[in-house]
């Protein structure tokens, strides 16, 4: 039966588990910086839902609720090449 190293928890299954470890969050900050080559080094905070805000517009982003994993939002913004600094617009 795998075990999370980070929060403890019991899967029942590997597959869970992957899934699992994937997203836990426990002993992570709610930000983190990647570097993404088109951009440079970007923070990234986590929403209220556990997911990674994406900010690649001033209007807000097409995938509202964020993404669970970093690899998806990595491959989300290599693809828009662009990222709008959160602190620097009024309404977030």
């Amino acid at each position: 039966m795998p075990t999370c190293g980070k929060c403890k928890l019991d899967f029942n299954t590997c597959k869970e588990y992957s899934k699992h470890q994937k997203r836990c969050i426990v002993g992570l900050s709610d930000s983190v910086t990647i570097t993404i080559p088109e951009l440079g080094q970007i923070t990234v905070q986590m929403n209220e839902q556990n997911n990674y805000q994406c900010h690649c517009t001033v209007g807000g982003c097409s995938k509202e609720g964020g993404f669970s994993t970093l690899e998806g939002l990595k491959k989300h913004l290599r693809k828009r090449k662009t990222w709008v600094n959160p602190s620097n617009v009024s309404h977030w």
